[in-house]
């Protein structure tokens, strides 16, 4: 379990993917499909379920639930550390097993949950516009584009 101690950069540690995935009992690329709060001796906690997509580091099943201290989803913000997470949303998480439990939670909070979206993106190139009519060619047509290029450079 990654723990805080004095003295040392841990902000700066975690930052590193490398060291984090290191720290890491399990790294997956998941879908989250269910958010729901409990209270459990006092304290409130979110439990996150996901379907997971791929594992990045080690194996496990189809499915895991990630709990975290504090609950926002229809309720209030108990903590301020408390992740934000939504139905649909497709999330990087690099998880170590929650202590005594069969839970896991997120490595360095907020630097062990990276958001991938919540839908597939399709990136459409476009193609650049030619217009033959502006074109000039020979050398009366190189000064009149290389004109026009200077001009809006200061106009």
């Amino acid at each position: 379990m990654v723990s805080f101690v004095e003295g040392t950069d841990f902000i700066a540690e975690c930052q590193n993917k490398v060291w984090l995935q290191n720290q890491s009992d399990i790294v997956i690329e998941g879908t989250v499909k269910k958010i729901e709060g409990k209270t459990i001796s006092g304290e409130t906690f979110t439990f996150i379920t996901l379907n997971v997509n791929k594992y990045i580091k080690s194996e496990g099943t189809e499915e895991i639930i990630v709990r975290q201290l504090g609950y926002l989803e229809g309720g209030p913000v108990v903590l301020s550390i408390t992740l934000e997470y939504s139905i649909g949303e497709k999330v990087r998480l690099y998880l170590e097993k929650a202590e005594g439990t069969e839970y896991y939670q997120t490595v360095c909070g907020e630097y062990g949950k990276i958001s991938l979206g919540t839908a597939e993106k399709k990136i459409e190139k476009k193609k650049p516009e030619i217009n033959i009519n502006k074109r000039s060619y020979g050398v009366k047509g190189f000064f009149a584009n290389f004109f026009d290029w200077l001009k809006g450079l200061f106009f």
